[in-house]
């Protein structure tokens, strides 16, 4: 994949209102890299589903976690 080549910021393309945001901070060794995008970014379709299928992985990893359970629900949104 190649996530310690990207970029740290993949810039908006401004035109999604909301749009997501996404952080990934990832530490191998004394290397970190940190890589920020948004829903509305212009990614090449490789690095998008990259991308997502990085952020799906560590989603499904944290959800299952004990200490992610039993933390309270969310409130607040948008209506």
């Amino acid at each position: 994949m190649g996530f310690f080549d990207y970029p740290e910021v993949f810039q908006s393309k401004g035109s999604v209102t909301p749009k997501d945001d996404y952080f990934i901070r990832i530490q191998f060794g004394s290397t970190i890299k940190e890589v920020s995008w948004y829903s509305d970014s212009d990614l090449d379709s490789k690095t998008k589903a990259d991308l997502d299928q990085l952020y799906q992985l560590l989603y499904n990893m944290i959800v299952q976690k004990l200490e992610y359970k039993l933390l309270q629900p969310a409130s607040g949104g948008y209506c």
